[in-house]
């Protein structure tokens, strides 16, 4: 898993459906509905909500966009 990470990171050029679909999900409707069933936001949400917080002990948390977020 870790591997495959790692190669979608590395494919920058690569737009946000074709890493999912480098993840195996078919689109990314399945992708957000599913992110969502697991986390109780979809995406997008859950990366503002993670911009907007403040970091603990100096850390950032770092997106699956590869961006980290803002403290």
């Amino acid at each position: 898993m870790r591997r495959l990470l790692e190669r979608v990171r590395g494919a920058q050029r690569l737009g946000v459906e074709n890493r999912l679909i480098l993840l195996g999900y078919v689109s990314a409707t399945q992708f957000n509905r599913e992110y969502r069933r697991a986390y109780g936001l979809p995406p997008g949400q859950d990366a503002a909500r993670l911009r907007a917080r403040p970091a603990a002990a100096g850390q950032v948390p770092v997106l699956l966009d590869g961006s980290g977020a803002k403290p």
